[in-house]
């Protein structure tokens, strides 16, 4: 009669009500464990350069196993490239990243007398680590190209591509170079303002034939 009378007087259900709260406890708490547990994990992985790496190793070495063992999950990899590279490849600023770093990577011209705006490119013979002074992070085996400030020729901190190339394309082009879509554009651009384009390799070579 118990049950009925309250359906009809529209008493709680306490018992209910107490497994509810229980359970919204016990969800509040686990969600709260696994936010302490990414701050840490991030604080971690990001500070501690040793313990990342050695992570990154490990990761790596699972992956590798599993694609040696995995024909699946080897072809579903590659498919997964495959479609990231195509739609990466439409993007616009994509596109323009790679005009510029091209650029910067074939002329010592472009890195040493153009007028950068924030950051130059640092050109490097073999790839080089550093810690990025935006996302902190030591890449293993380091890149080639990075980029550096232009306030001062005291070098204290490193840009990574990927982090320079999330800013404004704008932002990152030599000024009045933004709209420049070709080398020739460049070249003409550069002249225009009086500056050599010519590398370095070119430059003493033609001083070696001018002495001989």
């Amino acid at each position: 009669m118990f049950p009925r009378l309250r359906a009809a007087i529209r008493l709680p259900n306490l018992a209910a009500l107490a497994r509810t709260e229980s359970r919204q406890i016990r969800t509040n708490a686990t969600q709260k464990a696994k936010q302490w547990k990414d701050d840490v994990f991030q604080t971690k992985y990001y500070t501690d350069t040793e313990w990342r790496r050695k992570l990154l190793d490990r990761q790596m070495q699972t992956k590798s196993q599993r694609r040696q063992n995995d024909p699946t999950f080897r072809q579903a990899e590659l498919e997964f490239k495959r479609a990231w590279n195509r739609k990466r490849q439409m993007l616009d600023s994509h596109l323009k990243w790679m005009r510029l770093y091209q650029w910067c990577s074939r002329n010592s011209w472009v890195r040493d007398n153009l007028p950068w705006k924030t950051h130059r490119p640092l050109l490097y013979p073999e790839r080089t680590e550093h810690q990025c002074s935006d996302c902190s992070i030591v890449f293993k085996n380091g890149f080639r190209l990075w980029w550096v400030e232009t306030s001062s020729d005291d070098i204290r901190s490193y840009r990574c591509g990927p982090c320079h190339s999330k800013n404004a394309f704008e932002s990152i082009t030599p000024d009045g170079f933004a709209d420049a879509t070709t080398m020739v554009q460049v070249k003409a651009k550069a002249k225009a303002l009086g500056i050599e384009t010519k590398n370095k390799e070119s430059r003493e070579e033609d001083t070696q034939d001018r002495a001989s």
